[in-house]
């Protein structure tokens, strides 16, 4: 994979059928939520959140999403779902989409004074937990309903 092939493109009429399309592996079932569950969320404004999807593509196939939105009353930005398809799991593409999702959360964070970057995880997720700790993200006391909070420091 070249660094130029991975683009986030936002969830739109051309993309659609293929972020329906995405699969996680066995193993991940009930560690990320169907694309069709994000949709809804997404469309329903959940948790007060004015949330985007975007999708992971690779040489415009999309190989994955992430959901992201800015609480309108905490001004906390979450990464809330984010998921590779499992056809295309350790390439690459999940460790250079979530570099390129923090820094676009950074910016969203500076130019609206945003308080924090977080996102909340299975307690079990080991793989996820251990890639988030990669990127600087922390565990925190917080609770989101039964999944720990974790928070990116310096961010």
């Amino acid at each position: 994979m070249s660094d130029n092939s991975l683009s986030l493109v936002s969830l739109n009429e051309n993309n659609k059928d293929e972020y329906f399309s995405l699969e996680i592996k066995k193993s991940q079932d009930g560690y990320v939520e169907s694309p069709e569950e994000s949709y809804e969320d997404m469309r329903n404004h959940a948790w007060n959140t004015d949330w985007n999807i975007d999708c992971i593509c690779a040489e415009g196939k999309v190989v994955g999403y992430a959901m992201t939105g800015m609480n309108k009353q905490s001004n906390d930005i979450w990464l809330d779902r984010f998921m590779i398809d499992k056809h295309y799991q350790n390439m690459g593409y999940g460790t250079k989409a979530l570099t390129m999702i923090l820094e676009r959360l950074k910016k969203i964070k500076k130019a609206n004074n945003g308080k924090d970057i977080l996102l909340s995880v299975e307690k079990n997720n080991d793989c996820a937990i251990k890639l988030y700790e990669k990127f600087g993200f922390k565990m925190t006391k917080e609770m989101d309903g039964i999944y720990p909070i974790m928070v990116l420091q310096n961010a």
